[in-house]
Formats: C-alpha cells, sequence, structure tokens
C-alpha cells in the first residue's frame, strides 16, 4: 500500500501522533493501547513507516522503542496542523 494512501486513515495518524506526544517511552504494545488497535495491526504499520523512514527501531534490552525520525517529525507536524485546521473549521460551522 502506497504511503499516503496509509497516512489518510485514522489508526496510522494516531499512531504517528501517540509516538510524537511520547517520544521517550513509545513501544509497539503501549502504542498499539493507546490508539485502540491490534498490536499485529500496530506492528505492521510501524513496519511499513520504518521501511518509508518516517519511524526506527531503539532496542534497550527486549524492548524495542520507536523513535521519529526527521522526516517523521516533518510529517506528523504537517498531520497535526491539518487535524487542527479541520476541528477548528468544524467548530465555525456548528
Amino acid at each position: 500500500m502506497k504511503l499516503i494512501n496509509r497516512l489518510m486513515r485514522r489508526a496510522p495518524v494516531e499512531i504517528l501522533i501517540c509516538i510524537f506526544d511520547n517520544q521517550d517511552k513509545s513501544f509497539p504494545l503501549l502504542i498499539a493501547k493507546n490508539v485502540d488497535v491490534t498490536y499485529s495491526h500496530t506492528c505492521k504499520v510501524l513496519d511499513e513507516m520504518i521501511a518509508n523512514k518516517l519511524l526506527t527501531y531503539n532496542k534497550h534490552g527486549r524492548t524495542k522503542y520507536v523513535d521519529l525520525t526527521e522526516k517523521g517529525k516533518l510529517v506528523v507536524n504537517h498531520l497535526m496542523e491539518i487535524k487542527n485546521l479541520l476541528n477548528n473549521n468544524v467548530n465555525k460551522f456548528i
């Protein structure tokens, strides 16, 4: 699946934002619980984002932590801007 198609869905966007919000302590199981998706789906999305150089794994002992790359931080910032823009516009029309 192309990255743009993946990023236009709820779970991948929330996964990136969750990693951004919990930068020092993001690991797949915690991300899956916070975003309310299965662990296997979270791992699949994370692997795709790593392949597209948005994330990297950082292993400490038996735990794999997920870190945003510079490209990933840029994408998250733009996604958060879009989310805020859409939320503000929706509130204006209600």
